[in-house]
């Protein structure tokens, strides 16, 4: 009986050519770590470990197609990957990833510490995002008069772009701190605010339905 021929394993070749971006390879580092993703299990059958490390330490570059696989897992346009906007930006971006997951941590007062020299720093989703962080880290801390400043100027920042799912969860963050500060009547208004995107199909997380039911 003939042997059955196996099909080649597809890798995407790669050769260090021109000038390399250090701080797209550190985007690359930080994307992984926060996702939970090995270098192994980033390069799947289309890189190798090695490339991806080469491309993280900055010792190589990356073509469109491989950065468009690598962005595609990663969660983020091709644009972001490869720093297309300003160098500000994205350094941004690496602090507020690094303070998120200080926060999911438990260790509010580091997230604090982190964002707090990006003040006048950011615009748009980015500023809404460090405010909502701010707010989030202040509740934390058991501080919630002074986290619903934060989180109503992240609500106004979600609502002017449009974004109906951060919309939801800012609403609760709202709530939280509504709750913490005593102001119950405002408290059960917001996290009925947040129930109805949720049920409205803004926002689909489980957990986040969990909290609303317990709240």
């Amino acid at each position: 009986m003939p042997a059955i021929a196996r099909r080649p394993k597809r890798v995407v070749h790669q050769k260090a050519k021109g000038p390399v971006d250090p701080l797209m390879g550190q985007r690359v580092r930080e994307l992984r770590t926060a996702r939970g993703l090995t270098q192994a299990r980033l390069a799947a059958e289309d890189f190798t470990k090695g490339f991806i490390s080469l491309v993280e330490t900055g010792r190589t570059r990356m073509s469109l197609r491989a950065a468009e696989i690598i962005a595609g897992r990663l969660g983020v346009s091709v644009a972001e990957l490869l720093g297309a906007g300003e160098a500000g930006e994205r350094e941004v971006e690496l602090i507020l990833t690094r303070a998120e997951l200080k926060l999911s941590a438990g260790e509010a007062s580091g997230a604090i510490e982190l964002v707090a020299p990006l003040a006048g720093k950011a615009t748009g989703r980015l500023a809404a995002r460090i405010a909502r962080l701010r707010g989030r880290a202040l509740t934390a801390q058991r501080r919630g008069r002074d986290a619903i400043k934060h989180l109503d100027d992240a609500l106004r920042a979600f609502r002017a772009i449009g974004d109906r799912e951060m919309v939801a969860r800012v609403l609760f963050d709202l709530a939280e701190a509504h709750a913490q500060v005593g102001q119950m009547g405002e408290a059960l208004n917001l996290a009925l605010q947040s129930e109805h995107a949720v049920n409205a199909g803004h926002v689909v997380d489980r957990t986040l339905e969990l909290r609303l039911l317990a709240f």
